[in-house]
C-alpha cells in the first residue's frame, strides 16, 4: 500500500484548497447574480487583538522574502520552494508558509483590488454590509463575501496590527488545510501577501510564531 508523508498531504491539501478558491475567482467576471451566502463563515467578521509579544524559546530564525521569523525547533523534514516553506514535526503538527504576488495564478484577489482592500472585505465585511468600493463590481464583491464560506468556514477571524503589517488570523477545528492560518500584508506594499499556516499545532505556539513576525 502506498503511504504519503505529513508533508505531501500538506501540500496536496494546500493545492486542493487553491483550486477552490480559484473556483470562486471565477465569480469576478460574473454578472449573473450570485447565490446569497449562507454558511457561518459568511457572517463572520474579524475581532482585533494585540499582536501576540511572546516568541519561542530555543526556534529557529528564517528569512523569507521581506519577512523574518522564528519557526519552531528539531523539524523532522523541511522543504522550500521559491515561494514557500514547509516544515513536519515528530508530533505529527506542520507549518507552511508562503508568499504571494500580484500576477501569481494562485492569487485569490480580483482584478482592481489590492489585497489590503480584498482582505478587507473578505475578513471584516458580512452579506448585510454594502458594498464601499465605487469603482468594484457588485459582482466581485458578491463573489468575496461568498469566498468567505471557503475560506473562513467555520473559523473565527482575528485582526492584528504591528507598525505597518495587518494580520488576519482564521482559527479553527475543522479547517482546511489548516487548523490555525494566518494572512499579513504590509500597507507600505499592499499588492501581495504573506501565508502562515499550522496543522496540530497549539495555539500558543502559533501565537509566538506570529510574535516573531518582523519585516524590512
Amino acid at each position: 500500500m502506498r503511504t504519503h508523508s505529513p508533508l505531501s498531504t500538506t501540500r496536496r491539501t494546500v493545492q486542493l484548497l487553491l483550486l477552490a478558491i480559484a473556483s470562486i475567482q471565477g465569480a469576478w467576471a460574473s454578472t449573473p447574480p450570485l447565490p446569497p451566502c449562507e454558511s457561518a463563515g459568511c457572517n463572520t467578521a474579524a475581532v482585533p487583538a494585540p499582536w501576540p509579544t511572546e516568541t519561542l524559546t530555543g526556534g529557529i530564525p528564517l528569512r523569507f522574502h521581506e519577512l523574518t521569523i522564528v519557526v519552531p525547533p528539531a523539524p523532522s523534514a523541511i522543504s522550500t520552494q521559491a515561494d514557500a516553506f514547509f516544515a513536519t514535526y515528530g508530533d505529527n503538527s506542520a507549518l507552511a508558509i508562503g508568499k504571494t504576488s500580484a500576477g501569481n495564478a494562485a492569487n485569490p484577489v480580483p482584478e482592481g483590488m489590492n489585497a489590503l482592500e480584498w482582505a478587507d472585505v473578505l475578513f471584516t465585511k458580512t452579506p448585510k454590509d454594502e458594498k464601499q468600493n465605487e469603482g468594484l463590481a457588485k459582482s466581485t464583491w458578491d463573489a468575496i463575501i461568498l469566498s468567505k464560506a471557503v475560506i473562513i468556514g467555520e473559523g473565527s477571524v482575528t485582526v492584528y496590527h504591528q507598525g505597518s503589517l495587518v494580520a488576519y488570523r482564521v482559527s479553527g477545528e475543522n479547517l482546511l488545510p489548516y487548523s490555525d492560518g494566518v494572512i499579513i500584508i504590509d500597507e507600505r506594499k499592499p499588492n501581495g501577501f504573506f501565508r502562515i499556516g499550522a496543522n496540530r499545532m497549539p495555539r500558543g505556539v502559533f501565537d509566538k510564531i506570529l510574535a516573531s513576525v518582523k519585516t524590512k
